[in-house]
């Protein structure tokens, strides 16, 4: 049984402007001190970020679509080229409840195995009543939690910007982590995305031909997992930090990507197998422990690969669209799908574009404003649709 429903707290949109700034510069400061503490003694007592981003200085300006015209028709095919008809969710009926308040910034609770989970959910502004809206879901990275990475990444407004429905949940755990391996004996978090999407669809109206997924470090890892599992879920999905290549994976649908990696992260790393996450400082519980131990840790070039060659994909076209980042693309993949791959030089374990995370450069590396992740991966999921 699936539920959802409004917390209790509710975010108006003038108190959203002050969580980025006010606000945001306090969690920053805690993200900052946290990480400091977690690289050098190896323990936290507070729920931030190990995939919190880092900070990088650039005048090169963010881009707004995709340097490389690259296509691609994963699943029902591009959007921008005689798309099909949308899906719209039970929520658009004009029998549903649901009400919309364009640009509502709101705490929810969904029931997804008998366990409420919390989710932060951000209406666009040009949302209207009865139109089918594409949807994101943004999972955060170890340890870092909803809050967090909802002002690391700044989807909120790229979701005002493009107009999607953007969630951000919120993993299990005092670690905040998610169960990517998976695990049998751990949280089911695939059947969660699935409630999580079925009732936000039964909530509100959504359209069900566009719905993606994307996540920083260990919620990039559960997209990748999702790429392989809920390909009648999602039509497309990004990866920030976090490109792996899942044991056992056999998708019913071929789900198109983006990925960005920097070559400098010092925690999931670029072109480095067999590299153990025991080395990198993190705190891990005897749970999480567990559930990283059964992840596939190769590194993100050789996960980018292994994945093009499931996917029967063409060999790799590669060219440098800013001075430090470096774009490849594998086209011809099944289902005519293609994927992309983002190579940051310089980069630390961040999220490009991310103006909110220069405090903790010093423990996670530079953050690249050359690109803006945001802008980027929303220019290839318009391109897909299921």
């Amino acid at each position: 049984m699936t539920s959802l429903r409004v917390a209790q707290r509710r975010i108006s949109p003038r108190r959203s402007k002050r969580h980025g700034t006010k606000l945001g510069a306090v969690l920053v400061t805690a993200v900052l001190l946290t990480a400091v503490v977690t690289a050098c003694t190896g323990t936290t007592s507070v729920p931030t970020g190990s995939a919190n981003g880092a900070s990088g200085i650039s005048t090169v300006p963010s881009t707004a679509s995709s340097p490389a015209n690259s296509g691609g028709s994963g699943g029902s095919g591009p959007a921008s080229s005689a798309p099909p008809a949308s899906r719209p969710s039970p929520g658009c009926s004009t029998n549903s409840p649901a009400k919309v308040v364009a640009g509502e910034a709101t705490e929810e609770a969904v029931l997804s195995g008998g366990v409420q989970r919390m989710v932060l959910r951000k209406l666009p502004r040009a949302a209207t009543l009865g139109t089918p809206l594409p949807l994101v879901i943004d999972l955060h990275g170890y340890i870092e939690g909803a809050k967090f990475h909802s002002a690391m990444t700044a989807l909120d407004a790229a979701a005002d910007r493009h107009g999607f429905v953007n969630l951000t949940p919120q993993g299990t755990s005092s670690s905040a982590y998610w169960n990517a391996g998976p695990t049998t004996d751990g949280p089911d978090d695939l059947r969660f995305l699935t409630d999580l999407v079925d009732a936000t669809g039964a909530s509100l109206c959504i359209d069900l031909a566009r719905v993606y997924a994307t996540g920083l470090s260990n919620g990039a890892m559960m997209a990748s997992l999702a790429a392989c599992r809920l390909g009648d879920v999602f039509a497309a999905v990004s990866m920030v930090a976090g490109l792996m290549f899942p044991l056992e994976c056999a998708p019913n649908r071929v789900v198109p990507f983006v990925a960005f990696h920097g070559t400098e992260d010092s925690l999931l790393s670029y072109d480095q197998d067999g590299r153990s996450l025991e080395s990198s400082g993190l705190p891990f519980t005897p749970e999480t422990k567990h559930n990283f131990d059964a992840v596939n840790l190769q590194s993100a070039r050789t996960g980018f690969g292994q994945w093009g060659e499931l996917l029967g994909c063409a060999a790799v076209q590669e060219k440098d669209v800013t001075p430090s980042v470096r774009h490849a693309v594998r086209t011809g993949c099944r289902d005519g799908a293609t994927i992309e791959f983002y190579t940051v030089a310089g980069g630390g374990h961040t999220w490009p574009g991310s103006e909110f995370s220069a405090p903790v450069s010093p423990v996670l590396g530079v953050t690249t404003r050359e690109i803006d992740a945001n802008d980027l991966m929303w220019a290839f999921f318009s391109r897909y649709r299921r």
